[in-house]
């Protein structure tokens, strides 16, 4: 249900729009990708298909068992944005990205992701 209200709404920018934005920015070599908010895992479709390797953190269990469920990551990890900073080094992605979760964290947990 979250995916198809998700598609539907001109507020969420589509899955396909993000991979087209990001694609020219990703190296020829990277393979593994972050999606911060991953939630259901519909941003990381595209990646997905072309043959990345998605790691993904949400706050909600549920919308993580929707992902994995879905086989678009078997990374997974229930992070509280609003409380820790995300648990990985510098360096450890080839790219990252974070899709329509921004604007619903407090100011002070937006620093710590970005």
């Amino acid at each position: 249900l979250y995916d198809w209200m998700a598609l539907l709404s001109p507020a969420f920018p589509s899955p396909d729009l993000i991979h087209t934005l990001m694609a020219p920015h990703i190296g020829p070599h990277a393979q593994d990708v972050l999606d911060v908010g991953i939630g259901t895992g519909l941003s990381s479709l595209p990646f997905l298909r072309d043959g990345y390797q998605i790691t993904g953190v949400d706050g909600c269990d549920a919308m993580l068992k929707q992902c994995f469920e879905k086989g678009i990551s078997k990374d997974l990890l229930q992070v509280d944005f609003t409380r820790a900073a995300l648990p990985f080094l510098h360096g450890e992605f080839d790219a990252a990205f974070c899709a329509n979760t921004l604007y619903l964290m407090p100011e002070t947990a937006q620093h710590r992701v970005v």
